[in-house]
């Protein structure tokens, strides 16, 4: 005889199970950010710098407002002995032209863009982490707070030198 609840802790489970199928399988979601940061155009315009003193009990807060200064991220694919591997990165572009392109490692509270050198590259907090904001926070080694907030857009890339227009 067919025993209806134990029919339904079966269908239960079997849906449970299905339903967590294709999600992902990191506990600590190490990926978040970086998803949402290459996400759509995958870039986001520098609205606001703001840098102080660290060392300073009242520091003065200098604020910047750049008018072209935006960060793209994005994944690109490389063979790396003999395999096809994902690899993220950040560039940045400031008054239409590209200054530098990085490695980058995004997780829920850090942003940091790595070099091939042990000790350098540039680390950023994350203070706020929205769809379409960012907050990060970078204490430089001469003891200057630096925040940045980023807004997402769809800047556009500026035009490579020597490319004529017809």
């Amino acid at each position: 005889m067919n025993n209806p609840i134990k029919n339904i802790l079966v269908l239960s489970f079997c849906f449970l199970a299905l339903i967590s199928c294709k999600k992902d399988d990191s506990a600590l979601h190490d990926h978040e950010l970086f998803s949402r940061l290459q996400s759509g155009s995958g870039s986001w315009k520098v609205e606001q710098v703001e840098t102080w003193n660290a060392n300073e009990a009242d520091p003065k807060t200098t604020f910047y407002y750049p008018e072209n200064d935006f960060y793209h991220f994005y994944v690109t694919s490389n063979y790396l002995f003999g395999d096809i591997a994902d690899f993220s990165y950040g560039s940045f572009y400031s008054n239409d032209v590209f200054q530098w392109k990085t490695h980058i490692e995004a997780e829920t509270d850090r942003v940091s863009f790595v070099t091939l050198f042990v000790g350098e590259g540039t680390s950023w907090t994350v203070e706020v982490n929205k769809r379409n904001k960012q907050v990060w926070n970078c204490l430089n080694p001469n003891n200057t707070f630096t925040r940045i907030t980023l807004k997402k857009c769809d800047c556009e890339f500026p035009t490579p030198g020597g490319e004529n227009a017809g």
